[in-house]
C-alpha cells in the first residue's frame, strides 16, 4: 500500500508491477495511476488550435500552440529544414540547480512544431496529432482518414461526421466504438453493420432500428422483426423530424442503460488481461484501447508494444519504456514524450528524432550521447548521467505548496508547454480555474471563444437544411452559448443523410460522445446474470466476479463472458 503524493489516496501495485519498476531500474511510483495519468495528459493538447505565424518564415500557419508561447513555433517544412539545429541551444549541466530547472530554460529556446501531424495530410490545415489525411477538418487523434470532420481516433475511415473510435467505417454519424461499418448514425459498439441507427452492441447486422444485443439480423425495430416497407416507412417518419430524433436519443440511452447486456469488457484474443477495449493482448493490466500488447501494465492506446507501463499513444514494437506518450518504435525510453523513429535509451527527452542514449534533450535529431543537447563522448555521456541521476535522487523541483521528486517522476505539470485547460488533461480530469492556479499550474483564458455574435436563433430556419445560407451564420450553443458555424462539408453531409444542423457546438457534442464511454478506470463487480443457467448451480445469481469499467452501482446489467455468450449468442 502507497499514498499518493498528488491526491493523498492509498493505491497500490502488484508484484508484478513492482518487479517490472525494479527490472527497469527506477523506483516505483509516488503517485496514483490517475494522478500519473493526469500528469502526462497535461502535456498532450489535441483540440486547442490557434492562427500564428511560423517563428522562421513568417507564413501563416494553423498552431496547436498560441502566437505569446514563450518559445519559438515553427511550420512543418521549417521545423523538419535544415537551416537550424537544436544543438546550437546546447546547455551545460548545472549540479547546484534542479535538473528540472535546467530542462525548463531549454525548452523555451528550442522551436516546436507547430502541429503533431505528418507532412502527408492533404488539404487538412486543422488537424492535429493525425496522419495521412485527405480533406478532413477538426480530425484529431487519427490515422488515414478522407472527408471527416469532428471526429477523433478514427482509423481508415471515409466520409465520418461527428464520430468517436472508429475503425475502417464510412458514412458514420455520431457513433462511437464502431468497427467496419457503413451509413450507421446515433450507434455504439457495432460491428459489421449497415444502414442502422440508434442501435448497440451489434454485429453483422443490417437495416436495424434503437435495438441492441443482435447479431445477424435485418429490419429490427425495438428488437423486433419488421417487413422491409413497415420498418422504412417507421424509421423514416422518426428520422425526418427533430423533435421525434431528440425523443429517440434518450429512448436509446434508457434502453442502453436498463435493457440492454453489457459485457464485462470488450477482450477478443486475449489473454489474462484487466482492462477494456482489448485485442490480441497477453499479460495486459489495467490497460485500455489497445492491441497486441505483452507484459504491460497501465497502457492506453498501445499497439505492438512489449514490457512498457505507464504510457499512451506507444505503437510500433516499442519495448521496455515507461512514462512516456506519442512515441513509436522505442527502446527503454523513459519519462519522455513526442519521441519518434527507434528513438533508444532516452530519460527526460521530448520532441527527437532517431537519438540514442540522450537524456533531458528537446528537438534533436539522429544525436547519441547527449545531455541537456551538449555532445560528449561516449565516456562522458556515461559518467555524467550516472552524477546526473545521483543529482536528481538528491534534489527536489520546488512547485507551488510543496517540491516534486525528480528522478523517477515525469516531468512536472509547470514544466508543460500548455496551458492545463489546453490539454487532455481537463478532458479526462477536469478542473476549475481556481483549482489549477492554486496548484502552480498554468491556465489560458479561451479568446478563440465567441459568445453573442449569434445572427440565427429560429430553431425553424435550423430545422431547414435546404437553406444553404446557413453557412454563412453563426450559431448559438444551446448549452454552452458559444457561437459555432457550419462549414459547407458538414452541410452537405447533413442534407445527404436528411439530418437536421446540429443545435450544439462541437465540443459540446464531443463531451455528449466522450460520455458515452466508460472511463479508463477498473472496479471488481460480480456478474449481473440472474438468469436460470446451469453453471449458477442453483444460485440466483451468477457468482462470477471480475474486473470491469462498470462502477458497482450503475443500472446496466453487465454479465461476464460465459453468461454473456448464452445469452446474445
Amino acid at each position: 500500500m502507497a499514498y499518493c503524493r498528488n491526491c493523498q489516496k492509498v493505491f497500490e501495485l502488484s508484484q508484478k508491477e513492482r518487479d517490472f519498476y525494479h527490472k527497469l531500474g527506477t523506483k516505483e511510483p509516488s503517485h496514483c495511476f490517475d494522478c500519473r495519468m493526469q500528469r502526462k495528459y497535461a502535456f498532450r493538447n489535441e483540440r486547442k488550435l490557434y492562427n500564428r505565424q511560423c517563428d522562421s518564415c513568417q507564413q501563416q500557419i494553423v498552431s496547436m500552440y498560441s502566437a505569446d508561447a514563450p518559445f519559438p513555433v515553427y511550420c512543418f517544412n521549417c521545423w523538419w529544414g535544415d537551416r537550424w539545429d537544436a544543438a546550437d541551444h546546447a546547455q551545460e549541466i548545472d549540479f547546484d540547480r534542479p535538473f528540472f530547472s535546467q530542462v525548463a530554460e531549454l525548452q523555451q529556446k528550442i522551436p516546436r512544431m507547430c502541429l503533431t501531424s505528418t507532412s502527408d495530410c492533404v488539404n487538412s490545415l486543422y488537424v492535429n496529432w493525425t496522419d495521412r489525411a485527405k480533406n478532413c477538418y477538426l480530425l484529431y487523434s487519427s490515422s488515414l482518414c478522407e472527408d471527416c470532420h469532428y471526429s477523433e481516433i478514427l482509423v481508415d475511415c471515409r466520409d465520418c461526421l461527428d464520430c468517436t473510435s472508429l475503425k475502417e467505417s464510412e458514412n458514420c454519424y455520431f457513433s462511437v466504438d464502431c468497427q467496419k461499418c457503413y451509413n450507421v448514425k446515433f450507434s455504439r459498439n457495432l460491428k459489421n453493420c449497415l444502414d442502422c441507427n440508434f442501435c448497440f452492441d451489434c454485429a453483422d447486422c443490417q437495416n436495424c432500428f434503437l435495438s441492441y444485443n443482435l447479431r445477424h439480423q435485418q429490419y429490427c425495430i425495438r428488437n423486433v422483426k419488421f417487413s422491409p416497407q413497415n420498418y422504412e416507412a417507421e424509421v423514416n417518419k422518426i428520422m425526418s423530424d427533430r423533435s421525434s430524433l431528440l425523443a429517440t436519443w434518450h429512448e436509446f440511452l434508457k434502453t442502453m442503460e436498463y435493457e440492454a447486456i453489457h459485457k464485462f469488457a470488450n477482450q477478443v484474443k486475449c489473454d489474462e488481461v484487466e482492462g477494456d477495449e482489448l485485442y490480441a493482448c497477453q499479460r495486459a493490466y489495467n490497460s485500455f484501447d489497445s492491441r497486441e500488447l505483452q507484459d504491460c501494465f497501465n497502457i492506453i492506446y498501445g499497439d505492438k508494444i512489449k514490457d512498457c507501463a505507464d504510457s499512451f499513444a506507444i505503437v510500433d514494437y516499442s519495448e521496455r519504456c515507461l512514462e512516456v506518450f506519442s512515441s513509436n518504435g522505442g527502446y527503454q525510453n523513459m519519462y519522455g514524450y513526442a519521441n519518434w523513429d527507434n528513438c533508444e535509451s532516452t530519460n527526460y527527452c521530448n520532441s527527437c528524432i532517431s537519438c540514442r542514449d540522450c537524456f533531458g534533450c528537446i528537438g534533436l535529431k539522429h544525436k547519441q550521447y547527449c545531455i541537456l543537447n551538449k555532445q560528449y563522448t561516449e565516456e562522458e555521456y556515461k559518467r555524467l548521467v550516472n552524477r546526473v541521476i545521483n543529482h536528481m535522487q538528491k534534489a527536489d523541483y520546488p512547485t507551488q505548496g510543496g517540491k516534486t521528486e525528480e528522478w523517477g517522476e515525469f516531468y512536472p505539470m509547470p514544466l508543460s508547454p500548455f496551458a492545463y485547460n489546453e490539454t487532455m488533461a481537463n478532458i479526462y480530469y477536469p478542473l476549475k480555474k481556481e483549482e489549477v492556479l492554486s496548484r502552480g499550474w498554468g491556465w489560458r483564458e479561451d479568446n478563440n471563444i465567441l459568445t453573442g455574435k449569434e445572427t440565427v436563433e429560429d430553431d425553424i430556419y435550423l430545422d431547414n437544411i435546404e437553406l444553404t445560407d446557413i453557412t454563412t451564420q453563426v450559431l448559438k450553443c444551446v448549452d454552452c452559448s458559444r457561437n459555432y458555424k457550419i462549414i459547407k462539408q458538414e452541410l452537405d453531409f447533413y442534407q445527404k443523410h436528411h439530418l437536421p444542423v446540429p443545435k450544439f457546438c462541437s465540443e459540446c457534442r464531443f463531451k455528449q460522445r466522450l460520455a458515452l464511454r466508460n472511463p479508463r478506470k477498473l472496479w471488481p463487480r460480480q456478474c449481473g446474470c440472474i438468469l436460470d443457467h446451469e453453471e449458477h448451480q442453483q444460485q440466483a445469481q451468477c457468482s462470477t466476479r471480475f474486473k470491469t469499467t462498470y462502477q458497482p452501482n450503475r443500472n446496466e446489467k453487465v454479465y461476464c463472458q460465459e453468461c454473456y455468450q448464452k445469452e446474445i449468442y
